[in-house]
């Protein structure tokens, strides 16, 4: 019946392929001619006698179908079919749109093994008054669809084993070999970015970093990545200056991965060189490289490497800073005499709490004094801090005269970060970035004079 009901549903390139073995030649039958030969023997002879009598002949057994069907052992040449059945079913499991057939399909290459184990049956002979015998069949050809049930309710244990063969033939290389470079690859083909990034805390050797990273996928998987540390290179260094605890993450287009943590600085060479590339670029590329394990569904785990590029906006060397507010007020219990704004645009996503910062002040390389602005926190987007200064006011009095070097009273003001400090400790990493940027901003000293700066 399973046959039958699944036999139509076959390709029609699987039933030509097996078609010839299908339309194997039936058992040999007695021509009319050899039997016309035997009649014409000795009346007397065992072959004629039983010619004329078929009742009581060689063919009684075979023309009557009420007696019981002789079993053969199957032969050497069947046991080889059988055999080249199997081997011919396996290979064609690389065919996968031949998968959901397969079993039937196979069954129907053991045709040659029924007919081996089949009763041979013969046409009746039917004597004429000339002594001819004719053949005639007595007995409809079995149909197709029959057929193939008949093979399927014998050789269902061989059906059964070829389908658990295929099975593991075919899941077992999807598991250990195919799902991996599939995980692999939609790791590798996503996107990492950045979108917010703050410091806080900031000593000397650590800092608390919040990260919100998004994650990319066109993927139609939805695996979950297993937590894992990634270290964090600036492009074109060979050691890492970070390393970050990612969370457990469920890859889909847009999700967020959130990193809260404390980090501790054991590479300050290299997190000095990311603060600089910070500081004075436009844009700037960061390595974010380490190794999990993913699971879809309920698919074991598997290990992929994770190993991504991400592009941020820098300070692009703090253009547009400006000094505004300026104005000529001592400090008590200080030796400032000066004070103002400074303005710092942050066109970069990083929130920087940078300390209390001291500033080099001088005109054409001559020192004119220094400025302090303290508890320095950069966010993205304008900044406006406080200042105060311990300027020399009598040399700028001197440029800015009819005789000074700047009589229209508008000098070129240099400034230099000297340094960075929290909680009394100089951050080193800061300071070298503060550094390597060097700012000129022009200074009214008339307008400062009349407070109109």
């Amino acid at each position: 019946m399973f046959a039958s009901r699944h036999h139509e549903l076959l390709h029609r390139d699987v039933f030509f392929f097996f078609f010839f073995l299908l339309s194997a030649s039936p058992p040999p039958r007695c021509s009319p001619r050899s039997l016309h030969d035997a009649s014409t023997m000795h009346p007397r002879s065992p072959v004629s006698s039983s010619l004329q009598y078929p009742q009581h002949g060689m063919y009684e057994s075979v023309l009557r179908t009420d007696q019981p069907r002789p079993h053969l052992p199957p032969s050497g040449l069947s046991l080889f079919l059988l055999v080249s059945a199997a081997g011919t079913g396996l290979a064609l499991l690389l065919l996968l749109y031949f998968y959901f057939y397969f079993a039937v399909a196979a069954a129907v290459l053991l045709l040659p093994l029924a007919a081996s184990i089949s009763p041979v049956s013969h046409p009746p002979a039917i004597m004429s008054d000339k002594n001819n015998v004719e053949a005639v069949d007595s007995v409809p050809r079995r149909s197709f669809g029959s057929r193939i049930g008949t093979i399927c309710r014998r050789f269902w244990w061989l059906i059964a084993i070829i389908f658990v063969v295929v099975a593991l033939v075919i899941i077992l290389p999807v598991i250990f070999v195919a799902y991996p470079k599939l995980a692999q690859r939609d790791v590798s083909d996503s996107t990492l970015a950045i979108t917010d990034m703050q410091t806080s805390d900031p000593t000397p050797d650590s800092m608390h970093v919040k990260i919100t990273q998004v994650i990319g996928s066109k993927s139609k998987f939805h695996p979950v990545l297993d937590p894992f540390d990634a270290q964090v290179f600036l492009s074109g260094e060979k050691e890492s200056f970070m390393t970050l605890s990612t969370p457990e993450v469920k890859s889909h287009d847009g999700v967020k991965a959130i990193v809260d943590q404390d980090v501790q600085i054991k590479n300050h060479d290299g997190f000095a060189a990311f603060s600089k590339a910070v500081m004075l670029s436009e844009h700037l590329d960061l390595l974010v490289i380490g190794k999990t394990q993913l699971k879809l569904g309920g698919l074991q785990k598997t290990t992929v490497d994770y190993n991504k590029t991400v592009s941020l906006k820098g300070m692009n060397q703090l253009k547009g800073f400006n000094i505004t507010n300026i104005k000529i007020q001592s400090t008590p219990g200080t030796m400032n005499n000066m004070k103002g704004d400074v303005f710092i645009p942050n066109p970069s996503v990083l929130t920087l709490a940078m300390g209390n910062l001291t500033l080099d002040l001088s005109v054409d390389g001559h020192p004119i004094g220094t400025s302090y602005l303290n508890n320095v926190i950069i966010k993205p987007g304008d900044n406006t801090i406080p200042m105060v200064a311990n300027a020399d006011l009598g040399y700028v009095l001197k440029l800015t005269g009819k005789t000074g070097k700047y009589p229209k009273g508008i000098i070129p003001l240099s400034i230099l970060g000297n340094s960075s400090v929290a909680n009394g400790k100089e951050l080193t990493y800061y300071s070298k970035a503060l550094a390597s940027n060097k700012l000129e901003v022009p200074l009214n000293v008339p307008a400062i004079l009349a407070g109109k700066a």
